[in-house]
């Protein structure tokens, strides 16, 4: 009899503490918040506005960290942003830390298109280049991605 308590209650302190354990190991955001896919979606040539959208992928990612999948989607006048010859330089630093930390940069081939730009030249940082913007947007939500407009 006494040698089935102490297994039960070795057995509840094992467990109590793996429990402990994984709890250190996890931050507060990544148990509060579990797995996100998130499109953030650049249309504008706004540099405040493109930089505040930068800085929320960098907080989305400090919250979540590796729970968190993110597509940086560029289209319209928001080129400017990342062509060479346009993109503001603290801009460019950010952009090339979050395509560090797995930050998926996409870019629409009808915008290359339509300002004349050449993606193996023109863009600030590697891009994978999609036929159209808002129909990678679509597809992307009908994929189970939250859409967030900077």
């Amino acid at each position: 009899m006494v040698s089935s308590a102490n297994n039960l209650l070795l057995l509840f302190l094992s467990f109590t503490l793996a429990a402990l354990v994984f709890a250190a190991d996890a931050s507060p955001a990544e148990t509060t918040y579990g797995p996100q896919k998130v499109v953030y979606h650049f249309n504008t040539n706004n540099p405040q506005t493109n930089a505040a959208g930068l800085k929320n992928i960098q907080n989305h990612i400090n919250a979540l960290g590796k729970n968190l999948t993110v597509v940086a989607l560029v289209h319209s006048a928001a080129w400017e942003m990342v062509a060479k010859a346009k993109a503001v330089p603290m801009q460019v630093d950010r952009m090339k830390a979050l395509s560090a930390q797995g930050v998926v940069f996409k870019m629409c081939e009808n915008t290359l298109k339509e300002f004349n730009l050449d993606p193996q030249k023109d863009l600030v940082i590697p891009m994978t280049v999609v036929p159209a913007g808002v129909a990678e947007l679509a597809k992307l939500q009908q994929e189970g991605f939250a859409y967030i407009k900077p």
